[in-house]
């Protein structure tokens, strides 16, 4: 399936939240840029919000206005969706076509490429998000609805592409250590990893040995895109029925919600980032627009 086709493919709600009203408050707090049509977002070590454009196969640099500053395109991109930037400022980003994995410098040079499509150890098949830990530069992919079982896994890989194993063990019984449907994932500075499992409606934790810390929000509703505030807070965004994206302390304990007091309606907030002046990015892919939360 391409990535012109996930916007279909998810957005069986897309006439409910037209119908919905966005109350005064919540615009007040929200930017909305409008035709940037942009799967996962990252922002680098300087603050700027770095974004795949899937749809012309494209990675962008945006303004705090939302406004593209920089660009580049490669002929080794296929089918763009998920990216980071790691703590030398170079820009990873996920391919559904292509190499699974590609690596370049903010002038669009391609660096290195690992990850043939496939369920073998070390193979992807639904790349849909990508971290770098800044601790050690180890690779994370989430292989939405990969691996043997088709339930997904979440893949561990060297800087140079060496395939170093999985975090967790593949299946969706609700076991510990299963990871079941992985989309969003992100680190910290302590080198945890957090994964949100669309799944089954949650969000794992694991230690920085990849051995399993603990599970939070249990009972969310297909949890997707995920990043870490300045606080170290997790923005969580959900797909289908939940159309929000809500902040949560490590612990779990729920905070707010994207838009202040109100909640600002979305389609399918898929890609999300904090940029170096504590704004909250958020992609509503379907809607064809970015949000922004200052």
């Amino acid at each position: 399936m391409k990535f012109k086709s996930i916007r279909s493919a998810f957005c069986t709600l897309a006439l409910v939240i037209a119908a919905l009203v966005v109350p005064a408050s919540a615009l007040a707090a929200v930017e909305e840029f409008p035709e940037r049509s942009v799967g996962g977002m990252a922002t680098d070590p300087e603050g700027n919000v770095w974004a795949v454009e899937g749809i012309q196969d494209r990675v962008v640099k945006l303004n705090a206005a939302g406004e593209t500053i920089d660009q580049f395109e490669s002929a080794t991109m296929k089918e763009p969706f998920g990216i980071d930037v790691d703590s030398e400022g170079f820009i990873w980003i996920t391919d559904f076509k292509g190499p699974a994995v590609q690596k370049y410098n903010s002038n669009g040079e391609l660096l290195a490429q690992f990850g043939s499509h496939g369920t073998g150890k070390g193979q992807v098949t639904w790349p849909l998000d990508i971290d770098v830990r800044s601790t050690d530069g180890m690779v994370f992919v989430t292989d939405t609805w990969g691996g043997g079982s088709q339930e997904g896994r979440v893949q561990r890989f060297s800087s140079e592409g060496q395939f170093l194993g999985i975090i967790g063990e593949e299946g969706c019984a609700q076991g510990e250590w299963e990871v079941c449907q992985p989309w969003g994932i992100v680190s910290d500075a302590e080198g945890n990893v957090w994964v949100t499992e669309t799944g089954i409606g949650r969000v794992h934790r694991f230690g920085p040995s990849g051995n399993f810390s603990f599970e939070t929000y249990p009972g969310m509703t297909q949890p997707a895109g995920v990043a870490l505030d300045l606080a170290g807070d997790l923005w969580v965004g959900g797909a289908n029925e939940n159309r929000f994206v809500n902040e949560y302390s490590p612990a779990g304990e729920y905070l707010s919600v994207f838009g202040g007091e109100e909640p600002f309606p979305m389609n399918e907030p898929y890609g999300i980032t904090v940029d170096g002046e504590g704004s909250v990015w958020v992609s509503d892919l379907p809607e064809n627009r970015l949000l922004k939360q200052n």
